[in-house]
């Protein structure tokens, strides 16, 4: 039999966690979400330039752009090598930002002859490199294939809001997500 004040307890966490869940939020929120299931394609919160080695990949909503990042810790440089493939489509658009085009930390990204693919090989140090591109309309999903210093990358890849981490080095992406943001008023500005 359960006391009365057990089940009392019971009762008033089963509620919090509805509240919590109603607003959106888990537990898990204040962490770097590991479980691979992305459900906010949007920039990540936790986002940043020159504090950690990673891939950051995102979809900007208002202007269908998909966005991806390599970032540097700041102890040496780290070569970041991947590509993109687009189901049932092609891809467009493709501009990238800050690339050193020679030197120890040149960078190239590239789409293959038919615009099925964007192939990139980045050394970034304690900056930024990336690359933005867009999907024509009739496409279907994403197939990011990455990896740093010749290993896979999933734990140093950042994807959506969350910033979770897939499963594998190789993941895929609706090449439109339908989700929209749910946090009112997006800033807007440059994309860095």
């Amino acid at each position: 039999m359960v006391s009365r004040s057990a089940w009392r307890t019971a009762v008033c966490v089963g509620f919090l966690a509805v509240i919590f869940l109603m607003a959106g939020f888990s537990p898990a929120d204040d962490k770097a979400a590991n479980d691979g299931v992305i459900t906010h394609w949007g920039k990540p919160k936790n986002y940043s330039i020159g504090k950690v080695n990673g891939i950051w990949v995102w979809y900007e909503y208002d202007d269908g752009l998909w966005v991806l990042r390599t970032t540097g810790g700041g102890k040496g440089s780290h070569r970041f090598v991947g590509e993109v493939t687009v189901a049932d489509g092609v891809l467009s658009g493709l501009k990238g930002i800050k690339g050193e085009a020679s030197g120890a930390l040149g960078d190239t990204f590239v789409y293959n002859a038919s615009k099925t693919a964007i192939r990139f090989d980045f050394r970034t140090d304690q900056g930024v490199d990336g690359f933005n591109f867009t999907t024509s309309p009739g496409s279907t999903a994403l197939k990011f294939t990455l990896s740093m210093d010749g290993q896979p990358a999933n734990k140093v890849v950042r994807v959506g809001r969350a910033g979770d981490h897939p499963a594998t080095p190789v993941f895929t992406a609706p090449a439109h997500p339908s989700i929209t943001p749910s946090a009112p008023g997006k800033a807007k500005g440059k994309k860095k």
